[in-house]
């Protein structure tokens, strides 16, 4: 190529990169010049906050644009803490928005800004705000813990009524009373001056009147209704013109019961002073069990009484409670009659008869016949002692019981009463001996040592003194089980060569004995065996060393015959 040539092509090649320059330079400048709508800038975010229901709460955005253009607003609401997927709120289309707070609960809004311009909208989403609307505290209605009480009074005698409540909001309590003619807490008159937590009513005039008392706490601290009121229960208040004494009311009943002959037995009666009268007692004795038509006893004027048990029989008592009041306007006295009661009087059973005993070394059964007299009433049992009364056992109509857990040649005072529903009767009484125990004194063994060969048994008798203890029971042991077992016989076993110790113990007493036992080879043909090829391994020797000397011997005399 030719310099000139190669100076064409570097001018048009410069001529393109410029237009070039100037295509993209252009196209930038009428980009800026077009683009006139700009996405707004939100300044103040909305903030939300915790009101009260049914309270004002107002939300509130700032935004700008550069260059200004026209700023418009629309308003959504969300359950999640989002500012998308809400719901348009129609009409929120300010830059402030008053969200309803009709309903408790936590609700989230947020706000879209559009900024339009030339027909061209840019759009930015503000961030959320939270917006919890709380419940109303309303005064706390007081608590009545104790009601107004009904009752009845004399004539012009006073009756207070009372009321006790409480509140635990710090609020404080008023209270005023009304009237009524009816057994209910509406409807009531209102009475002047009746504003505190006592009251009392008149009592001018014979009749019945119901009170009641509204309790009213105020609590200006609430951010609700700032009273509340509690009515109390209705108290009738009947007014009498004359009062009587009031009947006893007998709480406790006298008990009868049975007694043993010349016993004791107490009847007693508990009653109340119903009207604050004083109470007294007359006890009757009756033919029948009835509280009438009996003979009052002498002196038995208290709340209790003990009648005569001196005589077997059956009898029956009851009392009078009156009641004295001096202060009642009207009859002055007032008396009850208590249940009718029983007393039974029994007399102990005789002893019982005929005891034998049985005795052994730690036990013995004791038996025996019922008494000739059970006390005219049924014997339900028996009572057996072996340390002479002063501990006893129940047992039930048995006639004979076994005594266990005695010692061995011990004198024992057996002792056995009858029983019936006066109680237990005479004791009988037997002196018995339990047998003697003998003991185990010693234990030797047959054989102090023996030698078995592997595979042998015998057995090892064990002699217990004395020949007469009672208990011989013992136990066989071996040092070595591996070379020597034993059983409970006695009965040894050879097992390995070696040796062991059998040794024997009883039970009773712990005494011992002991038998060497030695185990030997038992096979005899293979020891003999092995002695007859040492032998012949000597001779064999033997016979070698002589061969080698005699050939020796006969050398040296060839030699010196040469």
């Amino acid at each position: 190529m030719s310099y000139t040539a190669w100076k064409k092509k570097k001018r048009i090649f410069s001529l393109v990169i410029l237009l070039l320059m100037v295509s993209i330079t252009a196209e930038v400048l009428t980009t800026d010049l077009t683009a006139k709508a700009q996405a707004p800038v939100i300044t103040t975010q909305p903030v939300g906050g915790t009101v009260l229901i049914n309270d004002v709460i107002t939300l509130t955005v700032a935004a700008e644009v550069e260059p200004g253009g026209m700023l418009s607003y629309q308003w959504f609401s969300n359950t999640a803490d989002s500012n998308i997927g809400g719901t348009l709120i129609s009409g929120a289309d300010r830059a402030s928005f008053t969200p309803p707070t009709g309903t408790e609960g936590t609700i989230f809004y947020y706000v879209v800004v559009t900024n339009t311009m030339d027909n061209e909208t840019v759009s930015i989403t503000s961030a959320t705000a939270r917006v919890t609307v709380s419940a109303r505290t309303n005064a706390q209605a007081p608590r009545i813990i104790a009601h107004p009480k009904s009752g009845a009074v004399t004539i012009n005698d006073r009756k207070t009524l009372s009321v006790t409540a409480e509140v635990t909001d710090g609020g404080t309590l008023s209270y005023q009373w009304f009237s009524n003619d009816r057994d209910n807490t509406t409807g009531g008159t209102q009475i002047s001056g009746a504003v505190r937590d006592t009251f009392d009513p008149p009592t001018n005039t014979i009749g019945t009147m119901y009170y009641y008392v509204v309790v009213t706490n105020t609590n200006n601290n609430a951010n609700g209704v700032a009273t509340a009121a509690t009515v109390s229960a209705t108290a009738g208040v009947t007014v009498n013109d004359l009062v009587n004494a009031a009947t006893p009311d007998i709480i406790t009943q006298p008990v009868g019961g049975s007694v043993v002959l010349d016993g004791v037995i107490r009847l007693s009666v508990e009653s109340n002073e119903a009207d604050g009268g004083h109470l007294s007692y007359q006890w009757y004795e009756n033919d029948i069990k009835s509280n009438t038509g009996g003979n009052p006893i002498n002196e038995a004027i208290g709340y209790s009484f003990t009648p005569p048990t001196d005589t077997a029989g059956e009898y029956f008592y009851y009392v009078y409670v009156t009641n004295t009041n001096d202060e009642v306007t009207g009859e002055k006295t007032a008396r009850t009659a208590s249940e009718a009661v029983s007393v039974i009087v029994f007399t102990t059973p005789g002893e019982p008869r005929e005891l034998i005993a049985l005795p052994t070394e730690d036990e013995v059964l004791l038996s025996w016949l019922a008494p000739e007299d059970d006390g005219g009433s049924e014997i339900t049992g028996y009572e057996v002692s072996s340390d002479g009364g002063i501990s006893w056992t129940d047992i039930i109509r048995e006639n004979k019981h076994l005594f266990t857990g005695l010692e061995a040649g011990m004198e024992y005072v057996f002792k056995v009463r009858a029983v019936n529903e006066a109680g237990y009767g005479l004791d009988a009484e037997l002196l018995v001996y339990t047998l003697d125990r003998v003991s185990v004194t010693g234990v030797s063994l047959t054989r102090e040592s023996i030698t078995l060969s592997i595979g042998d048994t015998e057995r090892i008798t064990a002699i217990v003194t004395p020949d007469d203890a009672e208990d011989i029971s013992m136990i066989w042991e071996s040092s070595d089980t591996e070379v020597v077992s034993v059983d409970a016989h006695g009965v040894v076993t050879a097992l390995t060569m070696g040796s062991a110790i059998i040794t024997v113990t009883t039970n009773d007493g712990g005494f011992s004995a002991s038998c060497y036992v030695t185990v030997e080879s038992n096979n005899t043909s293979t020891d003999s065996t092995i002695l007859i090829l040492i032998i012949i391994a000597v001779v064999v020797l033997s016979g070698g060393v002589i061969g080698v000397y005699l050939w020796r011997r006969r050398r040296a005399q060839a030699s010196e015959a040469v």
